[in-house]
């Protein structure tokens, strides 16, 4: 247990867990000093993974986030430089920082005060969007994420972090690339680990720094007495995969690659619960800039969240989709209808986000369309899954196929129809 964190083995995996909750009273004391007003009435807005949110009547409007202690010091203060950065280089609306602390105070949690961004999340939103609301929203995105690929350009893989700590200004030309902050890296107690945290040099070292916290998590569960049986048995499993892994890696990372790639900082979370948009759907802010990190182009190079799924090339016809139901006493529509429909506009809408990039920016396409990025992003999806029992099965008939030297299929596309969601 760690100052408030405690993690948690449930069904679904370790969970962080407050042990402690914050005071709100010493969240006004703490910052009612950066406010231009004598009081103000705070009250919980919302809680996340690992954070707590209250919202800050001022003008104006502010959130105050608190963080529970995952990467104590690093993930507020990178999450703050690259706040400051993006709104510095880009034109994409972000969150304006007020006020920080990631170090110790009287609060006992790291916490950030920033502006309250208006809008609503996509997600309450998208079912009401017309189709050119929709289109013009991913025409939006697409023009954003070309600036930050052409704009915020780095040497490493890794995190972004003030050269001076106690810098408050903000000055974006003072940053440099640190240690990364992501969750592969410190969930569950990873952070204790003694493994390579960058900053990187390659996409080679990063990932097999990634397969070395997965071969720890291993042997910390073989050199337990107390283990079940089935997790033992699972992690031998997971570490004769991680052992395949790192075998293959020479294969799509030569050595020839060091000092030849290059990097960008990338939001991996453009998710529908993370854009925010107005009542017509047009774009007021992108958050969730916590764990964002400077990562290889063909990474980066990869549909935003909120448009992944399975390909539907075909309209649905709704002709198809009757079936007799006990309900109406007759026909009705099958459940499956709805869902292929919003597979199909998805689909089509993943073609207006490539062909809107190309034309700002070929060159993502480009690396978006290369076989090789593409089977380098198929080697860090099984690296990120290598440890799931229940994607072990396809991870492994997906190297057979390689070894065997024949044409392997997406492994994200065998990944996502096997776990029956996007990904």
């Amino acid at each position: 247990m760690t100052s408030g964190l405690e993690w948690v083995s449930t069904l679904a995996g370790s969970v962080p867990r407050w042990t402690v909750e914050p005071s709100i009273d010493v969240v006004a004391q703490l910052i009612l000093p950066y406010l231009q007003q004598a009081s103000t009435k705070i009250s919980f807005l919302a809680e996340g993974g690992f954070n707590k949110l209250y919202n800050v009547q001022c003008i104006p409007p502010a959130v105050m986030r608190v963080s529970l202690p995952v990467y104590p010091g690093y993930k507020t203060a990178s999450e703050v430089a690259t706040l400051r950065l993006v709104a510095a280089k880009t034109d994409v609306p972000v969150p304006r920082v007020l006020a920080f602390d990631a170090s110790k105070n009287p609060l006992g949690f790291e916490w950030i005060l920033m502006q309250r961004m208006p809008g609503m999340q996509l997600g309450a939103q998208w079912a009401s969007l017309d189709w050119e609301a929709k289109v013009s929203l991913v025409h939006r995105l697409a023009d954003l994420m070309a600036q930050m690929f052409s704009r915020l350009r780095f040497p490493q893989i890794g995190n972004l972090f003030e050269e001076n700590e106690h810098d408050t200004d903000g000055d974006s030309q003072n940053l440099i690339v640190g240690k990364i902050v992501s969750m592969a890296f410190f969930w569950n107690g990873r952070s204790t680990y003694e493994v390579p945290r960058g900053p990187f040099h390659s996409s080679r070292a990063w990932l097999e720094s990634r397969l070395l916290l997965v071969s720890n998590d291993c042997e910390a569960i073989l050199n337990n007495p107390d283990s079940d049986q089935d997790d033992v048995e699972t992690a031998e499993d997971t570490k004769a995969l991680v052992a395949r892994l790192q075998r293959c890696l020479p294969n799509f990372f030569p050595d020839a690659d060091e000092g030849k790639e290059h990097f960008v900082l990338c939001h991996e979370d453009i998710s529908r619960q993370n854009i925010l948009v107005d009542n017509s759907g047009r774009l007021t802010a992108l958050v969730d800039w916590e764990c964002v990190s400077v990562l290889p182009l063909w990474k980066a190079c990869q549909f935003p969240s909120f448009l992944v799924g399975r390909n539907r090339e075909t309209m649905p016809q709704r002709r198809d989709y009757f079936e007799d139901t006990e309900e109406s006493g007759g026909q009705g529509v099958n459940e499956l209808y709805n869902e292929h429909v919003a597979e199909h506009e998805l689909t089509t809408l993943r073609g207006v986000f490539l062909q809107r990039i190309g034309q700002v920016q070929p060159q993502w396409v480009q690396i978006w369309r290369d076989p090789m990025a593409r089977s380098r992003a198929d080697v860090e999806i099984a690296i990120q899954y290598c440890d799931s029992e229940f994607c072990q099965k396809r991870i492994n008939n997906w190297l057979d196929g390689l070894e065997r030297g024949g044409e392997s299929h997406s492994l994200r596309s065998r990944l996502m129809d096997g776990l029956g969601r996007t990904m």
